[in-house]
């Protein structure tokens, strides 16, 4: 049994929590905010194998320079004087490639193969998870747009054998949704991903990770080298000495690290989401409104929106502007849809960001003790029980896969 620290509890940290738990080591999860309170709970809530690609996409570029000055834009950066945040999108620029995007896809191909079979495992040792496998529609006003995801398709049916998807006619879009834009030119229903309610869930694994003897501790950690290649804990003045410590913060990982004295490329990308409740009539379907880039999740009494990629650093204020043109993206597709007549507030989540849209999961050289497992952009909690196995698998000092390397956080720091 070996002493376990950990320090975030949104979905990676509380999910490697509990695996670590139940394989029968001492954990301790300290972060000063609320279990699942942050970006953990304010996302999709998507479990989506099949949209295992990196968010430097080719192309993004373009669509980047068209959206940067429009302040309601899907894709937004704002000035820095950080030369590390610049240093980061160059890095990024350079992943948009077709060459770094196809070797991306193929290295979260991999991560992602077992992402139902670990959710399964959660269910079997209690974690009370509500998949929802249903059906999924892609909706495009650019039928070029449209063919390349088909292709995207093809190729993950070859890697997820639960896969099926099939184009939609113009006759079966306006059948589905009346109400659909005239400018909607085509469709995609897919099925094989699923969806869940992420507060419902991280509450879950908050109740898992206490049944199975957890200790959470709402406070502040730091790291200190206490010497021989190992880190030191303080929590409210008191050091602790375990045997590892596994850093999932999140958006904040870095910044941790960081007082080891050592560097992952990590930036923030906020996310934004409206609840609204279900009426009749309207969204209560699982949808992907690809031109706008806002997804719609139907959660039981509300449908979520969600959409945005804003690289702003650590910032938790709410831009309403930004926030308003979700609701935009949603009627550009939607036009008779009342957005307006709810008086709702927008809430927002940070995401953390890796330069080419692989995660960081792996031991830091210098301080082989320390685990990191951040990086997940949207797909925090599609890939949280996989992450867990792997961090745990990490800790036993198991052999690891050989794509492990590509995910590494210090890839980046090798490359200079």
């Amino acid at each position: 049994m070996k002493d376990i620290v950990v320090i975030g509890a949104g979905a990676i940290g509380m999910a490697s929590a509990f695996r670590l738990a139940k394989e029968g080591h001492n954990v301790t999860i300290v972060d000063p905010v609320a279990p699942g309170s942050q970006a953990s709970s304010h996302n999709a809530g998507w479990v989506v194998p099949t949209m295992s690609e990196p968010v430097p996409a080719p192309g993004v570029l373009t669509k980047a320079m068209k959206w940067l000055w429009k302040k309601d834009s899907p894709l937004y950066i704002s000035p820095s004087t950080d030369w590390r945040f610049y240093t980061f999108l160059l890095r990024m620029l350079q992943h948009t490639s077709s060459k770094h995007y196809a070797a991306g896809t193929e290295t979260l191909i991999q991560l992602s193969k077992e992402t139902f079979s670990t959710f399964d495992e959660f269910v079997d040792e209690g974690v009370d998870v509500d998949l929802d496998f249903a059906t999924m529609r892609t909706l495009f006003k650019d039928t070029s747009g449209m063919d390349a995801r088909l292709d995207e398709l093809a190729h993950f049916a070859e890697n997820f054998p639960g896969l099926s998807y099939r184009r939609m006619d113009d006759a079966e879009l306006r059948a589905f949704q009346p109400k659909l834009s005239e400018d909607v030119q085509g469709g995609i229903e897919s099925r094989g991903d699923a969806h869940l309610d992420p507060a419902k869930f991280t509450a879950a694994l908050h109740k898992a990770c206490q049944e199975a003897g957890v200790e959470f501790v709402a406070s502040r950690a730091w790291l200190r080298d206490r010497g021989s290649g190992k880190a030191r804990v303080i929590v409210d003045g008191s050091f602790i000495d375990p045997d590892y410590v596994v850093v999932a913060a999140g958006a904040w990982t870095g910044e941790v690290v960081k007082q080891l004295g050592q560097n992952i490329s990590l930036q923030t990308g906020k996310g934004y989401g409206f609840d609204f409740p279900v009426e009749q009539g309207w969204l209560t379907d699982t949808l992907y409104m690809t031109d706008a880039k806002v997804v719609a999740t139907p959660m039981g009494d509300h449908v979520r929106v969600a959409g945005t990629m804003g690289f702003s650093g650590i910032d938790e204020s709410l831009n309403q502007v930004r926030a308003g043109g979700i609701l935009k993206g949603v009627q550009s597709f939607f036009p008779d849809w009342p957005v307006n007549e709810f008086d709702l507030e927008p809430w927002q989540g940070m995401r953390p960001m890796t330069p080419d849209g692989l995660p960081h999961i792996g031991a830091l050289q210098k301080f082989p003790n320390v685990v990191v497992a951040t990086g997940h952009a949207m797909q925090g909690i599609s890939l949280a029980p996989r992450t867990a196995q792997l961090v745990a698998g990490v800790i036993a000092g198991e052999t690891m896969p050989d794509w492990m390397g590509k995910i590494h956080p210090e890839r980046f720091t090798w490359l200079g």
